[in-house]
């Protein structure tokens, strides 16, 4: 069976408010480190509505702008 590979977005495709998934894609990483990482405090602009997470996107851009953080790592 082929390995699915996950659609990737660009910063400009990016809404101002992204879902785990959008971001996730963004940074070719698997929605669950991406949960697991902003459990842990470490993804800028990251909130919880009800029981989901949303990410500010232009914070987040803003961090990775300035090095604080490689999508890669996450």
């Amino acid at each position: 069976m082929p390995a699915c590979r996950v659609p990737t977005l660009r910063a400009d495709e990016l809404p101002d408010v992204a879902t785990v998934a959008e971001i996730a894609a963004f940074a070719r990483v698997d929605p669950r480190t991406l949960r697991a990482e902003i459990l842990a405090g470490n993804v800028p602009g990251a909130f919880r509505v009800g029981a989901s997470h949303r990410v500010l996107v232009s914070e987040y851009l803003s961090a990775l702008g300035r090095g604080c953080h490689d999508p890669r790592r996450m």
